[in-house]
Formats: structure tokens, C-alpha cells, sequence
């Protein structure tokens, strides 16, 4: 691995935490687009799946206290579940290219 390419995932990744610790969003916005320019698109979402679920994990440890209305969680869960299912078999049945202009909208989106 060249180490530009470590360079700018893990500077992305460090200001993704960053933007995330202040914010709670950031992370994967900002190391997905880098870990795409490197490999494959779907390379980058699992990737970052994994450490996006343990800060949301920690977060949502850290704020158990502060937790929301069951007539808000549970339809908040199943929008969810269909997001994570439908974006799981979106990632699957594209390819590359069409992937990669998709991160690239969600980005300026995002911005």
C-alpha cells in the first residue's frame, strides 16, 4: 500500500472522527470517498461499517439515559431496517462505475 494513499485514508479517517465527535456525522462521509478513490466502493462501505457501528455503539452507550419514546424508536427501527436491506441490495447488484458517481452525488449532497 503506497503511503499516499494511507496518508489520505487516515487523515480522512481522523477528520471524520473529529467531525463526528463534534457533530455525530462525519466519518464515513468523508473515509468512504478515500478508501473509493483507492479500491472499490464496496470495499470502502464494509470497511467502514465496522467502525461506524462501534461509534454509534459508544454513543448510543453514552447517552442511555437520554433515550427516545417507543412511538418514535420503533418506526425509526423499521425505516432503518429498510434502509440498511434496500442499500445492501443496491451495493450488491450495481457496479463499480454507477456506485462510485453515487457516492460522488451523496457527497455534494452531503456538502
Amino acid at each position: 500500500m503506497p503511503i499516499f494513499e494511507l496518508v489520505v485514508v487516515f487523515g480522512s479517517l481522523m477528520v471524520g472522527g473529529i467531525l463526528k465527535g463534534a457533530t455525530g456525522a462525519g466519518a464515513p462521509i468523508l473515509a468512504i470517498p478515500a478508501l473509493a478513490a483507492f479500491h472499490d466502493v464496496r470495499f470502502a462501505i464494509v470497511i467502514m461499517t465496522v467502525p461506524n457501528l462501534i461509534t454509534n455503539l459508544m454513543q448510543v452507550w453514552q447517552h442511555r439515559r437520554h433515550h427516545l419514546r417507543p412511538n418514535f424508536l420503533v418506526p425509526f427501527l423499521i425505516a432503518a431496517s429498510a434502509g440498511v436491506t434496500f442499500g445492501t441490495w443496491v451495493l450488491a447488484s450495481l457496479d463499480s462505475r454507477t456506485l462510485s458517481l453515487f457516492v460522488a452525488v451523496a457527497v455534494l449532497l452531503y456538502l
